[in-house]
């Protein structure tokens, strides 16, 4: 359901406010330093209840809303209708041409501000046309940005997107966690739960393996991001970024899909799962015939970051041709293949960092050593346990001259689960 706050400010004290773009941008990046300042004050203390929401059991902190409210501050100066996750008036309001709309998501990241985890702020704002229909050629301005890093993705219609790296300024909650490069990325598909997405979590899980096709890396998850998530394949920290559970929201991926089609356009695309790419076309919200605002269907709920390289290769894999037998079959922890020691799980995700896949790629023993303890010379220790390694055919090894060794397809899908343990 839709979720509007109705600030009930007069029609003529709306138009009496100087409003532009600009003017918004710039008091919306005051509040985020306002905002940015609260949590760091508060976050140590913040208190949570259990919120109704999309995730079984997630709490939603009382920090939120307070967080939302300074947004909201800005909104009602200028007569905004907010839409947002955390306004608590569930109900659909009347909305008239020329009204003024703030797509918001305070804290884009929860369970990650928790966590100590990248987190940030999602906004877009713009006005409703007098045919009252909202597309996203009528987003006047968007503004995301990172609490922890302070890294921001900026534009206002008629200037070039701006992105600003992060600048440490002082207030640091936790050390940021380094990028790597070369990654991409898909939220959990069992991050939702089967009785209210049930397709989702399958064309989820269809898109995993489709990245795992594509591209020869780890996958790595951000327990709980969206928006920021997305934009930086822009920046060259993922290779690519999908999500199609059908469960996303639109204040976590709409500001980020307009961000995306006003940034180089040729270089990426960002499209629905059916490779329909995101159009300045497309409708967001309309005003149907009894005045209320109504969300277009699906709109930023599938969402695939890719750059334009790498569209045909993605496009050139069916589905039907997607089985259980592509990938070997799922990994569980109390798999007793998998209960290996702490030095052997090390040399494969090594190996996985490394991406020692194939013959051409693989590593020597030397090699994978020196990165699994640096500081140790002594690499004799290392040859048992990538012999045992083969045997229990986690890896494969070259015969002759030079050696070297590579990840099987057991082997990687083993590495990537203990990756996935090391983050969680």
């Amino acid at each position: 359901m839709l979720i509007i706050n109705d600030m009930n400010i007069h029609k003529d004290q709306i138009m009496s406010i100087n409003y532009s773009a600009k003017n918004l941008m710039s008091e919306f990046h005051n509040a985020y330093n306002e905002a940015r300042k609260y949590l760091f004050n508060n976050i140590g203390t913040m208190t949570s209840r259990l919120f109704p929401g999309d995730r079984f059991g997630e709490l939603i902190p009382i920090i939120d809303f307070t967080v939302s409210e300074i947004y909201g501050k800005v909104a009602k100066r200028h007569g905004m209708l907010i839409i947002s996750a955390e306004q608590q008036d569930i109900t659909e309001k009347q909305c008239e041409a020329g009204q003024r709309l703030l797509i918001l998501n305070p804290i884009d990241g929860t369970i990650n501000m928790r966590s100590g985890l990248s987190f940030g702020v999602n906004i877009a704002f713009g006005e409703i046309p007098k045919n009252g229909q909202f597309i996203f050629q009528d987003i006047q301005g968007v503004f995301i940005a990172d609490y922890l890093t302070t890294e921001s993705f900026c534009w206002i219609n008629g200037q070039k997107c701006k992105i600003t790296p992060p600048q440490y300024d002082g207030i640091q909650f936790r050390k940021p966690i380094g990028h790597v490069s070369d990654v991409y990325e898909i939220p959990d598909e069992k991050s939702y739960t089967p009785r209210n997405y049930p397709e989702g979590m399958k064309r989820q899980s269809l898109l995993l393996k489709k990245f795992r096709h594509c591209f020869n890396s780890a996958q790595r998850r951000a327990i709980d991001q969206t928006g920021l998530r997305m934009l930086q394949v822009l920046t060259d920290n993922l290779v690519a970024y999908g999500d199609v559970r059908h469960a996303t929201k639109i204040w976590n991926t709409v500001p980020s899909i307009k961000f995306i089609l006003e940034y180089r356009p040729n270089n990426y695309i960002v499209m629905r799962e059916n490779f329909k790419p995101y159009t300045n076309r497309d409708l967001i919200f309309k005003i149907d015939q009894e005045g209320h605002l109504q969300q277009a269907d699906c709109v930023g709920n599938e969402v695939i970051v890719i750059h334009n390289k790498d569209v045909d290769k993605f496009k050139s894999i069916d589905e039907k041709d997607l089985t259980d037998q592509d990938i070997p079959a799922a990994l569980f922890i109390n798999d007793p293949r998998l209960q290996i020691s702490r030095r052997k799980k090390a040399i494969l995700l090594v190996m996985l960092a490394l991406e020692a896949f194939d013959h051409n790629s693989r590593k020597t023993t030397n090699e994978i050593a020196l990165m699994v303890e640096p500081n140790n010379t002594n690499t004799e220790k290392f040859k048992i346990p990538i012999s045992e390694l083969h045997e229990s055919q986690f890896i494969d090894t070259a015969i002759g001259s030079g050696g070297g060794c590579w990840l099987t397809p057991f082997g990687r899908d083993s590495a990537l689960l203990f990756h996935e343990q090391e983050i969680s």
